[in-house]
Parts: structure tokens; C-alpha cells; sequence
């Protein structure tokens, strides 16, 4: 038989692991979740000084990291492409982010011409506002609204005619 003795040590060893295990979990997290409060506010601050409200010194570290997860529909088939949020400030440069995720990914023989020869007329950015409503991105679109997007719907639209040009092409 066992000493009554170290039976008791042996049980309050494991309680005490017990509870440090705990507290462990508990503070892994207490900081994950501040990490993302503080995230969130890292993002406000960034819109604010997209907006003109601060002048700091560009885009952080954290903002570098972040991207957009895009569904491009060609042909009839989604493809899920990420673009980077560092790498546009414009609805110009965005849609030229886009085409560079759709040729590294998926390939030229996917990438619909024009789009490659810098013709983003057919393409219809869509995305969600923060109360869930659905908007097209266009020339007057507020790109601090897009950001605000982590996920953004591509389609080629049918080819409009020469007359016309799109508006965010220079």
C-alpha cells in the first residue's frame, strides 16, 4: 500500500499543474483577444489617416500582412485569388492588383485578355459595406469603404463598345 502521505502530495501536484494549465489558456486568450481589439483600432487609426486625419508614416506592419480574399468568376467557374490591401490606394491600382493575382494564379490562358493589355472596362468589383449592403465599385466609390471589405467578387462584364471607356482608366 501506498504512504496516505504521498497520495496527497501527488493529488495536490496535479491540481496545482491543473490550474496552471488554466491560467495558461486563460492568458493565451486574454491576448488574443486584445491583439485583435487592438487591431481593430490599429484599422480605425489607418482609416482615419487615409482620410487625412493623421500623418504617419505609411502603412504598418500588421496592414502590410492583410489581404483581400477575391472570388473571380470567368467563364462560368469561381476562382479564389488574395490580393494584397498594401498594394492598391485606388480603384485603378486595385483593379491592376487583381489582374496580377489572376496571372500568377490562374494563369494568362485564364486571364481574360483585355485585362492583360490594361483593359479593366469588363471588370465589376463588387463588394459588402460593414452593415452588409452590396456595392459596385466605381469612380466615386470611397476606397476607405472598400477596405473596410475583406472579401471582394470579380466578373467580367460583356465587353461594353469602343465608344465608350472606363472611367477609372487613365
Amino acid at each position: 500500500m501506498a504512504n496516505p502521505a504521498i497520495i496527497v502530495v501527488l493529488v495536490l501536484v496535479c491540481a496545482i499543474l491543473a490550474l496552471a494549465c488554466f491560467a495558461l489558456i486563460c492568458c493565451v486568450r486574454r491576448r488574443r483577444l486584445r491583439n485583435r481589439l487592438l487591431g481593430d483600432v490599429e484599422m480605425g487609426m489607418a482609416a482615419a489617416g487615409a482620410a487625412g486625419g493623421d500623418s504617419g508614416g505609411g502603412a504598418s506592419a500588421r496592414d502590410r500582412k492583410k489581404k483581400w480574399r477575391v472570388s473571380v468568376e470567368l467563364g462560368g467557374t469561381a476562382f479564389q485569388v488574395s490580393v494584397p490591401m498594401a498594394s492598391a490606394a485606388s480603384a485603378a491600382e486595385l483593379k491592376q492588383a487583381i489582374v496580377e493575382a489572376c496571372l500568377s494564379n490562374l494563369g494568362a490562358d485564364v486571364t481574360p485578355a483585355g485585362w492583360l493589355e490594361g483593359q479593366t472596362a469588363s471588370m465589376a468589383v463588387q463588394f459588402l459595406d460593414p452593415q452588409g449592403s452590396v456595392h459596385t465599385l466605381k469612380p466615386t466609390t470611397d476606397f476607405a469603404l472598400l477596405r473596410s471589405s475583406r472579401t471582394l467578387r470579380v466578373t467580367a462584364r460583356a465587353p461594353k463598345s469602343t465608344e465608350t471607356a472606363d472611367p477609372m482608366e487613365d
